[in-house]
């Protein structure tokens, strides 16, 4: 039985090092609008394509590009958002991150059942319309924070919901808000991670400096709601 199960976990192992695996930066300069025609192919996290994404960059710009398609994950998202987040040591730790779509707490919680039930299908809609910021953290240049749309540093991230139903989001981080934080050799870890409340705790644990996330449990999903990828600016 053991054996049985070792077999299995390997097979999920290399399925999971198959479609989540470091990648190159594309050679693209999207417009931030939460269309991703732009863009080449995605990398899927899995076989069955519940969410994919790619990463770019120009002289100025890192640029993110997710979509998602399984439903569940898209709850998670459109109220607590996508994480990009990135330590300029390569050591994948917490560096400067960008969380969105964000819901404004308050409003979040005022939702009651018959107000749910009223949105129907426009209940994802809503809870993206109740962002009023990005979330920001560890940006030498940024304050730690709710962040305004319209900010000066030119942080800029849009998410829709498409005609299939899937979610659809870009980002770009200006490579000057992280500049003086990069080593000599400019190599960076990249995370992006589905703000589930697995990975809420996980980034909480390492906030803390705790190595310990037996406590936490599993990850409830059956694959990964999150991918590291090493490359050079």
């Amino acid at each position: 039985m053991k054996r049985t199960i070792g077999i299995v976990m390997a097979l999920m192992l290399a399925t999971h090092l198959l479609y989540a695996q470091q990648t190159l930066f594309q050679k693209i300069s999207p417009t931030i609008d939460a269309n991703l025609n732009e863009w080449q192919p995605l990398t899927p996290v899995d076989e069955e394509y519940s969410w994919a994404y790619a990463i770019a960059k120009d002289d100025g710009y890192l640029y993110v590009a997710i979509e998602i398609k399984d439903p569940l994950l898209i709850q998670e998202v459109v109220k607590n958002g996508v994480m990009v987040n990135i330590d300029p040591k390569a050591k994948k730790n917490l560096g400067p991150a960008l969380i969105y779509p964000y819901a404004d707490r308050i409003a979040l919680r005022s939702l009651d059942k018959s107000k749910i039930q009223s949105l129907g299908e426009n209940f994802n809609n809503h809870l993206i319309s109740l962002c009023r910021g990005y979330m920001v953290q560890g940006f030498p240049t940024v304050k730690d924070g709710l962040l305004s749309f319209e900010n000066t540093y030119n942080i800029k991230s849009e998410i829709k919901i498409d005609s299939s139903g899937a979610v659809q989001y870009e980002s770009a981080i200006p490579i000057a808000s992280f500049q003086k934080l990069l080593k000599g050799d400019r190599k960076i870890s990249i995370q992006l991670a589905i703000m589930t409340p697995w990975e809420q705790m996980k980034m909480l644990a390492k906030q803390k400096r705790s190595s310990n996330t037996m406590s936490m449990g599993r990850n409830p999903y059956p694959y990964s709601t999150e991918v590291w990828l090493n490359e050079t600016l």
